[in-house]
């Protein structure tokens, strides 16, 4: 007879064999906390995360010389107002985000993987629909190199204990083998082959840079990708406004860059003002500054009606003059200006 079954009410209490081992596992727990380990930012990161209806908790963890993992940091937090409200797998999502907050002065500038108890966690932090707590959410997260991956019950079992029974009904952790995974958004051919967005694709997909990037290319990248989304499988730029801008491939920019320039009703305008009336029309491509003044430059009715050019102003030149006193130049000055006298008597 277990412990837990003499607790039970007009249980008998009988002192057994199993039951004083179980008494002496409670007390080695107890007596026997667990030793955290000092980081060591060359090598890779763990986090493992899980939430329940009403907590969150999270373990950093470093695999040792041996392999093992080591705890370095612990962050447990109780749900309150807005979070209380969110679905189970939101609160997952939501653990983790806060993990990585908290966790900031160890991952800043290190590879982290995250484990989460589902894959519909990582689909959350990637898929489309970036408004509201979700686009924040994952603005956060690709500030650092993490690289998220679902995980079985067998992994990370301390803290899955901490979840309560309403969690495991709502994950059906004993059906993670046989239940289907939500769809990752797809993302069209054109911009997965593109040079331009191939990278950023493959970070909006994957949240983690593409592998043989430096760590300041993979920054940079990152910063990047925050203004892009993917919805319907086109790809969209977010301007300082909020407005998404469809994103073009170079087999498209020079069509735009005709139609808007030289069109009907277009004017050939400078390319500045050219520029700006593409943007307004809701398209985007990296290069496009660039490549409109290099355009509009190139074109034949620009060049003939742009009249004569001015020509530059010449830089200014000194000119030295020697023996200042001796030339007449300051006599010539005395006599072209009347400088007045005061007499010996001072009147």
């Amino acid at each position: 007879m277990t412990l837990s079954n003499m607790l039970k009410k007009d249980a008998k209490v009988k002192w057994s064999l199993q039951t004083k081992q179980a008494f002496e596992s409670i007390k080695s727990a107890l007596t026997q906390t667990p030793v955290l380990t000092s980081p060591k930012f060359d090598k890779d990161f763990i986090i493992f995360s899980f939430a329940s209806d009403h907590t969150i908790a999270v373990v950093l963890l470093q695999k040792d010389e041996q392999g093992a993992k080591k705890p370095i940091a612990f962050f447990s937090r109780a749900l309150r107002d807005a979070p209380l409200k969110y679905p189970i797998m939101e609160n997952q999502a939501y653990a983790l985000v806060k993990a990585i907050k908290d966790f900031r002065i160890y991952i800043l500038y290190s590879h982290v993987i995250a484990y989460v108890p589902h894959t519909v966690v990582k689909d959350i932090l990637t898929q489309e629909g970036l408004e509201g707590k979700r686009g924040k959410w994952i603005a956060n997260i690709l500030e650092y190199d993490i690289e998220i991956k679902p995980t079985r019950l067998i992994k990370g079992q301390g803290l899955a204990k901490l979840m309560s029974e309403t969690n495991f009904q709502a994950l059906d952790i004993n059906q993670l083998d046989n239940e289907q995974e939500l769809a990752t958004p797809q993302i069209s051919e054109i911009f997965l082959q593109s040079p331009w967005y191939a990278d950023i694709c493959f970070l909006l997909l994957n949240l983690f840079a593409p592998p043989g990037l430096s760590r300041t290319k993979k920054r940079f990248l990152k910063m990047k990708a925050l203004k892009f989304c993917v919805i319907d499988g086109a790809l969209f730029w977010r301007n300082h406004e909020g407005i998404l801008l469809n994103c073009l491939t170079m087999n498209e920019t020079n069509n735009v860059m005709k139609e808007f320039h030289a069109g009907d009703c277009r004017g050939h305008l400078y390319w500045k003002s050219t520029a700006d009336k593409i943007l307004r029309a809701g398209f985007y491509w990296p290069s496009i500054f660039v490549d409109v003044k290099r355009f509009a430059i190139s074109c034949h009715k620009c060049q003939i009606f742009e009249g004569k050019r001015k020509l530059l102003s010449l830089p200014l030149k000194p000119i030295s003059t020697e023996n200042l006193f001796n030339n007449g130049v300051l006599t010539s000055l005395e006599k072209s200006i009347p400088i007045p006298r005061t007499s010996t008597n001072g009147s």
